[in-house]
């Protein structure tokens, strides 16, 4: 019995994101060969389940970040993660055109590494990984992510049935 304890306790301590001092957040997206810049500076906590290889990473609050694309981050970010990627993403939304659309996957070439690659639904688009390798500040509006005045157009991402509502009007 005293084997098997030990035995289990071994392996717990060889899983690289779990330790007496965890790797902060940025560090586990490198240990996923992820870039650092996919999250804001804005974390507060995050878990990740081994196991399955979910995770859950907490914000400050909900903000947004520019980058080819505006991006909005909820408070709570979900999803699972393996090595390169990033999938079943809940809580992240790119602007495209007027649409805020879920951002369901994020992907990276490995080991090359020199596009991200965003699943938005149907639609994938690809960015240069640049803008991902440092990490971003947290921008309370759309507008301030954007380096515009900081006069607020919308506090939150505008729903499909927000714009249906919208073109009905």
């Amino acid at each position: 019995m005293s084997l098997l304890i030990l035995t289990l306790l071994a392996v717990i301590s060889s899983t690289p994101l779990i330790s007496a001092n965890p790797p902060t957040i940025y560090e586990a997206l490198e240990q996923f060969g992820l870039p650092v810049g996919l999250l804001p500076d804005s974390v507060t906590s995050y878990t990740y389940d081994p196991t399955d290889g979910s995770f859950v990473v907490e914000l400050k609050k909900p903000c947004y970040i520019k980058f080819d694309y505006l991006v909005y981050f909820k408070t709570k970010i979900t999803g699972k993660i393996n090595y390169g990627v990033l999938s079943e993403i809940k809580g992240l939304q790119a602007q495209v055109f007027l649409f805020w659309l879920n951002i369901d996957e994020i992907r990276v070439d490995v080991p090359a590494a020199s596009n991200v690659y965003l699943k938005l639904g149907s639609i994938s688009q690809t960015l240069d990984i640049k803008q991902f390798q440092t990490i971003h500040p947290c921008r309370d509006n759309a507008l301030a992510a954007c380096d515009h005045a900081s006069k607020r157009i919308s506090p939150l991402p505008i729903t499909a049935e927000e714009v249906d509502k919208l073109i009905m009007e």
